[in-house]
């Protein structure tokens, strides 16, 4: 009767893990300065900002601050409203705020931000560069 309940209590822990497991998202991200966390290595904090962000439909994926915003999930929702206004409901031109990040991007070597918004600079309007290729700067200028 003994061996019956361990076998059970077993098989049962095995089913529990499996269902934990199962519902946890898969992040997938990327850094190459910060080590992308698993989910199950997620603090409590952590985890909610995740299905917090998975509920609203932002899964947090390889693209985008994902991986940084993790670091303070409190300062990513303090942040969302300003980023938000910025992004959809600020009155400046959309070409003007691709020039912008496009320049900020340069100055200090942001490749994921320059090449994720090139197409969408192109989109607002802005014209490559015909005679050097576009890409970032390697760092910041000295």
């Amino acid at each position: 009767m003994l061996a019956k309940l361990i076998i059970a209590g077993t098989v049962g822990a095995l089913i529990g893990a499996a269902a934990v497991a199962a519902a946890a998202p898969e992040l997938n991200l990327r850094g190459g300065r910060f080590k992308p966390p698993t989910y199950a290595e997620l603090s409590p904090d952590q985890k909610a900002y995740v299905d917090r962000e998975i509920t609203a439909g932002r899964t947090p994926g390889p693209g985008g601050p994902s991986n940084i915003n993790l670091r303070s999930p409190e300062m990513a929702d303090l942040s969302r409203p300003l980023t938000e206004y910025l992004r959809f409901k600020s009155p400046m031109q959309r070409k003007l705020k691709e020039i912008a990040i496009m320049l900020t991007a340069r100055f200090w070597g942001g490749q994921y931000v320059w090449y994720s918004h090139r197409q969408q600079a192109l989109d607002a309007g802005l014209n490559p560069p015909s005679s050097a290729p576009w890409r970032p700067a390697s760092g910041p200028p000295t």
